[in-house]
């Protein structure tokens, strides 16, 4: 954080979409300060609560994974932890969109 001399990456109102704390599932659109320290703790000093962090409301219809993909990401994870409730898991935005054309 430090080399960022206190500058944002991003800003609550840059998420259009919800993005859950991997600690304790919370939508990061109601972080209270800084949303860069929030992601840089998760990143690097916080667990991971997968199980919390994946537990989507009951509407949610697709989850991205942001990381290598494959056997290496996070996604076969999240789809067995939604199993049974239609969500789809996709391995980056461009599987979504090839996927879900719609969803643009």
């Amino acid at each position: 954080m430090d080399d960022l001399e206190g500058k944002e990456l991003w800003t609550k109102e840059d998420l259009g979409i919800p993005v859950f704390h991997t600690e304790n599932g919370s939508d990061l659109r109601s972080t209270e300060g800084s949303l860069t320290r929030a992601l840089c703790d998760q990143i690097f000093t916080l667990p991971i609560h997968w199980a919390k962090a994946t537990a989507f409301p009951e509407t949610a219809t697709h989850a991205v994974d942001f990381g290598p993909g494959g056997l290496s990401g996070i996604g076969p994870l999240t789809a067995r932890n939604l199993e049974g409730r239609a969500v789809l898991v996709a391995e980056n935005l461009e599987d979504l969109v090839a996927r879900v054309p719609s969803c643009l």
